[in-house]
C-alpha cells in the first residue's frame, strides 16, 4: 500500500498561481476524499501526482507502508478516472473495459459490467451510450486495471441518485485496501467514503 505526501508543491499557469507551497497527505489503503472549490487545482494536483503535469517547486513522495521505503513514480501502477471519460467511442463497451486488462479477464469484465448495470450494452459502441453510462464504463475500466494508486476526478458526476449509490458501493468494495484519491464537490460522497453515511 502506497502513502502519498505532497510537499510544498507550487504550480502556475501563465504566471497565475494554482497553488503555492501546498502540503497534503493521502493515507495508504483507503479512499481519500479531496474537496475544494472550482478552480482550486484539484485536477491539476491529480495530474502532478500521476506525472502527467509537472510542478514548479516541491515534490510528491510515495512511500510503501509495509517496507517504509520511498518509491519512485515509475515503480507505481496508476489507474485514473478522468472527468472527460476518454473512451474509444467506436469500440464496444466491453472492449473499452478490456483495454485495461488481460484478455483472460473477460468473464471478470462482464461481471463488473453487470454489477454496474451495463451488461445489456456490453457489445454496443461506447459512443452510442448516454453520459451516465459512459461515466460507468470509465469507472469499470479504471477498476479492472492492475493498480497501486487510483486517481478519480469527480467520477460519479452525472449519475442519478439510485445509480450513483450502487456504483459507489461497487467502487468502495473494489478499491478496498487500495490507495485512492477521490476528487469531489459532494458532501454526500465524502460522507459515504469517510464512513459517516447512514
Amino acid at each position: 500500500m502506497i502513502r502519498i505526501d505532497i510537499k510544498n508543491i507550487s504550480k502556475k499557469y501563465d504566471e497565475k498561481s494554482v497553488f503555492d507551497n501546498l502540503c497534503e497527505s493521502f493515507e495508504a489503503g483507503k479512499v481519500n476524499v479531496y474537496m475544494g472549490p472550482s478552480g482550486c487545482g484539484k485536477t491539476t494536483l491529480l495530474n502532478i501526482i500521476a506525472g502527467l503535469s509537472g510542478a514548479h517547486d516541491g515534490r510528491v513522495v510515495f512511500t510503501d507502508e509495509i517496507s517504509g521505503k520511498e518509491k519512485t513514480r515509475k515503480d507505481i501502477k496508476f489507474s485514473m478516472i478522468f472527468q472527460e471519460y476518454r473512451l474509444c467511442e467506436n469500440m464496444t463497451t466491453l472492449s473499452n473495459v478490456m483495454f485495461a486488462c488481460k484478455r483472460k479477464q473477460k468473464s471478470h469484465a462482464m461481471e463488473l459490467l453487470e454489477e454496474l448495470g451495463l451488461k445489456e450494452c456490453a457489445y454496443e459502441p461506447a459512443g452510442s451510450l448516454s453520459g451516465g453510462m459512459k461515466a460507468r464504463v470509465a469507472i469499470a475500466r479504471a477498476l479492472i486495471a492492475d493498480y497501486d494508486v487510483m486517481l478519480a476526478d469527480e467520477p460519479f458526476t452525472g449519475l442519478d441518485d439510485t445509480t450513483k449509490r450502487s456504483v459507489m458501493e461497487c467502487f468502495k468494495k473494489m478499491t478496498k485496501d487500495k490507495t485512492v484519491i477521490l476528487v469531489t464537490h459532494s458532501e454526500d460522497e465524502k460522507g459515504f467514503f469517510d464512513g459517516e453515511d447512514k
